[in-house]
């Protein structure tokens, strides 16, 4: 009798050990002889069924207290999966500032870190709808020291705080994939997100958020895509919502102001980004509330393009795009004793409305996009037209 058949000759049955193997493993290493040993890596391991998942990535500089660590782990058995993760994100800045005291300029080294933990289940509804939730442990902390070339000095004293925030998703995805993006098919969700006040936390808010995105394919690589969304949160201290550029913009553009409207370092932690709104800078429009609208025609603009002379290169699936991206902004001030009508089409201070065309080439490990926008906001159609060169793929 073997361990595959029985004394009967039939099949012999074994009770189901877990048993992980490795998926993923991903890893760079290098030194810098003015940051020390650096490093990254990325892993992740299952069972055979794919009932159990780890997660495991890191950063290495410096030491643990710099480095960006996750672990997580996934049970997934059964229908409603249980997700939790544990995670360090530091941050660090040196720049010249004014000593608060003297007012003479000296080397300051601003060091931030993120770490808490997620515990989340979710549950899905049907073959394209799930129900996400989740709750959030998050510490944030933040130190400023001057610095010289011996030893470093607390200019201002650290700050901690602390929050739990739950969330709730519900979200509907059937879209159908094109080479570089979706090309029919709905993708959209709700989410409300709270922190409730909890010591040691130093705000309190609720916020809202949808993203409703709708794909029509015309012919062959021809689509359509439209995309509505937006946020609102309320409370003592809302979350800001930040409106301008692209995602991965490499020749970026900062609004001159923008520092002034940010009220605390918490302000990156507890915002979110609104793009696409090319042609406008980063930054551009900043408040609690947010609507924005963004459209376009997506076309193939070079099949195969070969060049010979002065070097040797071959372009091919290169993709074109005409654009419109709509956004308002606003917060609690700006809309007092005003109707929906007048805050949405009225009032153009927080308004953005950007046009333009552009193409988008894959070159093997990434997209490169490239966009020139109009600023269609001004009583000058067409005017300031923007060059924007990023990376990523499109909504």
């Amino acid at each position: 009798m073997s361990s595959v058949q029985d004394s009967s000759g039939d099949y012999a049955i074994h009770d189901y050990k877990t048993r992980f193997t490795v998926d993923l493993v991903d890893a760079q290493a290098g030194y810098s002889n003015f940051f020390g040993l650096q490093g990254n890596a990325v892993m992740v391991f299952s069972d055979i069924m794919g009932n159990h998942r780890i997660q495991f990535g890191f950063e290495l500089y410096r030491n643990l207290d710099n480095s960006d660590l996750i672990l997580g782990y996934d049970y997934l058995e059964n229908r409603l999966n249980f997700h939790s993760m544990v995670f360090n994100f530091p941050d660090d800045y040196i720049l010249l500032g004014q000593d608060p005291v003297t007012g003479n300029y000296q080397w300051q080294y601003w060091h931030f870190r993120q770490y808490g933990g997620i515990l989340g289940l979710d549950y899905p509804l049907s073959k394209y709808t799930r129900l996400e939730g989740q709750v959030t442990w998050m510490n944030l902390y933040r130190s400023v020291s001057t610095f010289n070339a011996i030893t470093f000095e607390e200019l201002y004293p650290a700050s901690h705080t602390v929050y739990v925030m739950p969330s709730l998703t519900w979200s509907f995805d059937n879209v159908l994939y094109g080479m570089l993006y979706p090309i029919d098919g709905w993708r959209m969700d709700v989410n409300v997100q709270a922190a409730p006040d909890f010591p040691l936390a130093e705000r309190e808010f609720i916020t809202l958020r949808t993203d409703i995105r709708r794909y029509f394919k015309v012919y062959n690589d021809y689509s359509f895509a439209l995309r509505l969304s937006g946020a609102s949160s309320h409370g003592p201290q809302p979350e800001q919502f930040f409106a301008g550029g692209v995602s991965n913009w490499l020749n970026y553009r900062l609004h001159p102001n923008y520092q002034d409207q940010l009220q605390s370092y918490e302000d990156f932690y507890f915002s979110d980004y609104v793009a696409p709104v090319r042609g406008a800078p980063y930054f551009y429009l900043i408040g609690n509330h947010y609507t924005a609208f963004n459209a376009e025609f997506r076309f193939p603009f070079i099949d195969y393009l070969v060049f010979r002379w002065p070097i040797s290169a071959v372009f091919g699936n290169v993709r074109g795009n005409l654009f419109a991206d709509w956004v308002r902004v606003w917060d609690d001030s700006q809309i007092t004793g005003r109707n929906t009508t007048e805050i949405l089409f009225k009032d153009m201070d927080n308004t953005y409305f950007g046009a333009g065309l552009g193409f988008r080439i894959y070159l093997g490990y990434f997209v490169l996009r490239y966009d020139l926008a109009y600023d269609m906001s001004t009583e000058t159609l067409f005017a300031d037209p923007q060059h924007l060169w990023s990376l990523g793929l499109d909504f």
